[in-house]
């Protein structure tokens, strides 16, 4: 057994211990208290942030679809309906005046190609697939314009190059009008717009036939679903 004299504590609470105990205390949950409000408040803002840029994608897509929405109206409008009402006049008018296509008659489609990705992706799709055909359309127009310019210049092959492209313009645009129907129909579902004639011209085309109106209703459904709607 050793005789080591051990050391003792002895605790006591003297009031100023006590009150910088507490004190501590105190300030230890203000700053916890503090630590979380902050935390709260940044969670806040970022949601705020998130938020905000989402409504501004959400805007940048609607912008986007509508433009689009209203040059395809415009060019269902000069190239495909005033076309066909050309061509169903009287024998002699098949040598008709077509308005002449433009070096880049797609200016919103050329300018936003970048940005049809963020569409949801059948009307992505469906708007691509759409332009595609058109510009094929387009392109046999302008035949039809190059075969003018040489009749009015006086050359014999300008009148029986018109006149070789009416049949098949005309199959063509009756072609791009059910897909006009399909494509506008949906677009206007997309950016909540009514899809009705004035507005939109191909709503009330006596062209549209019945297959492409089935076809627009079940787009349709598919599109509120990938939508969420």
């Amino acid at each position: 057994m050793t005789c080591f004299p051990w050391p003792t504590v002895e605790w006591k609470f003297t009031g100023d211990g006590l009150l910088t105990f507490f004190g501590g205390l105190l300030a230890f949950f203000a700053l916890l208290y503090q630590v979380r409000h902050t935390d709260k408040g940044l969670r806040r803002q970022l949601d705020a942030e998130k938020r905000s840029l989402k409504e501004g994608e959400d805007n940048r897509r609607r912008a986007v679809a509508t433009a689009i929405l209203f040059e395809i109206d415009d060019s269902y409008r000069s190239h495909l309906r005033d076309v066909l009402g050309y061509f169903d006049k009287e024998e002699d008018s098949i040598l008709a005046v077509v308005k002449p296509i433009g070096a880049n008659p797609l200016p919103v489609y050329v300018g936003n190609a970048s940005a049809i990705g963020m569409l949801p992706s059948m009307l992505a799709e469906v708007v691509v697939h759409y332009y595609g055909v058109l510009q094929t359309y387009l392109g046999t127009l302008s035949q039809y314009s190059q075969g003018y310019d040489l009749m009015v210049q006086g050359n014999q092959l300008g009148k029986p190059i018109m006149k070789s492209l009416v049949p098949r313009i005309k199959k063509e645009a009756i072609a791009t009008i059910q897909l006009t129907f399909t494509t506008c129909g949906l677009l206007c579902q997309f950016v909540d717009i009514a899809f009705a004639f004035p507005r939109i011209g191909v709503a009330d085309d006596r062209y549209v036939r019945d297959d492409a109106r089935t076809t627009l209703d079940a787009a349709t459904k598919q599109l509120t679903m990938e939508l969420g709607r």
